[in-house]
């Protein structure tokens, strides 16, 4: 009997990392996050890269592990070293893994490949909103905390304090102006002469609002995207997958 992939799909904030922490700790196995941004562990907060204490004591597993001034791994490459790290667990007695994310250029890069399944069982969870209302609702709740405009995160690490972090090195900032949430801070900096630090602190609050507000705009479009990038897909994963199951969050 072949062991078992569990591919978790779905757009920005619908619940996908908390799914599969939840099946990783019933199922007692490893998941391996498709997503590009996450290898930076310089943008943790900005990508939704959970923390240690999120885990719940499972193990999450990266495509890579480099740099932010190296910028992110291409897709092409992403999906070589999921091929080789599905490999590696299966030789070691792997029965099964999660694999969880939402990155548009990976799952396309999925479609054109069936090396990536070989040797193992695939079904496929598709996150749908189970209200649209309480989608935006549950994504604005998150941006206000990832920028600190959340009364509940006043002492939480926000995305601005990572700007701030790589700030003065070109590269770097460079690199962060291409991911959403940093890209939407610089510019907001570069507008009005600021630094990430005037977006922090009890006197950043009404620049911290204007940043929200467009953090949480860039957010909703780009869930649009995804969920016509998986909607395309599927098709093509169905082909390769034991069934979809559409799972309302």
């Amino acid at each position: 009997m072949n062991p078992r992939l569990h591919l978790i799909l779905g757009p920005t904030g619908i619940g996908k990392t908390g799914r599969a922490v939840a099946a990783a700790a019933d199922r007692r196995c490893s998941v391996i996050a498709l997503d590009r941004i996450q290898c930076h562990a310089e943008l943790t907060i900005g990508s939704g890269r959970p923390l240690t204490g999120d885990l719940a004591g499972t193990t999450r597993l990266y495509l890579d592990k480099r740099p932010l001034t190296h910028g992110p791994i291409a897709a092409g490459p992403a999906v070589d070293r999921l091929v080789d790290m599905l490999r590696r667990l299966r030789r070691n007695g792997a029965t099964t893994v999660i694999l969880e994310g939402g990155s548009i250029s990976i799952l396309r890069d999925l479609t054109q490949r069936t090396d990536w399944c070989e040797g193992w069982t695939l079904d496929i969870a598709a996150c749908v909103e189970g209200s649209p209302r309480q989608y935006e609702a549950n994504v604005a709740s998150r941006v206000e905390q990832l920028v600190g405009y959340s009364t509940n995160s006043a002492v939480a690490r926000t995305l601005q304090d990572e700007l701030a972090d790589v700030w003065d090195d070109p590269p770097a900032r460079k690199y962060s102006a291409e991911v959403i949430g940093y890209r939407e801070a610089i510019e907001l900096c570069e507008q009005h002469n600021l630094t990430p630090h005037d977006l922090t602190g009890p006197h950043g609050h009404l620049w911290r609002y204007e940043l929200n507000e467009r953090v949480l705009h860039a957010h909703l479009a780009y869930a649009r995207t995804q969920r016509h990038a998986i909607a395309a897909a599927l098709p093509a994963l169905d082909d390769l997958a034991d069934g979809v199951e559409l799972c309302k969050s």
